[in-house]
């Protein structure tokens, strides 16, 4: 934001509001165990989903840009990536940026 002009100040026209949050997707990949019986024989099933793995860990971080003197949303960025729980700190740092840097390419908007 530096590069293109925007500076702190003690009274901005222009707020940049970011939250982050963590989920799991749900795993989908489960191994069905039957059992059953045919012909004569009465019978029925059973079916169990048995899960391979656990699901995904995601990061969702919005961007919002608003204009304090109209109490408006001027620009909003919504990103959702994999997310590492044990990552290093630099590690978590270099993706932050690598964010912000997707994001604000489409900043401003046309």
């Amino acid at each position: 934001m530096q590069s293109r002009g925007y500076t702190q100040s003690s009274e901005p026209h222009l707020l940049l509001d970011i939250y982050s949050q963590s989920f799991e997707t749900p795993n989908r990949n489960t191994v069905g165990i039957g059992v059953g019986g045919t012909g004569r024989n009465v019978g029925g099933g059973i079916q169990v989903g048995i899960p391979i793995s656990g699901g995904d860990l995601n990061r969702e971080i919005v961007f919002n840009f608003v204009d304090r003197l109209k109490d408006q949303l001027v620009f909003q960025a919504i990103s959702e990536s994999k997310y590492r729980d044990n990552a290093s700190p630099s590690y978590r740092w270099k993706i932050l940026r690598e964010t912000a840097t997707r994001v604000f390419e489409g900043y401003p908007p046309e």
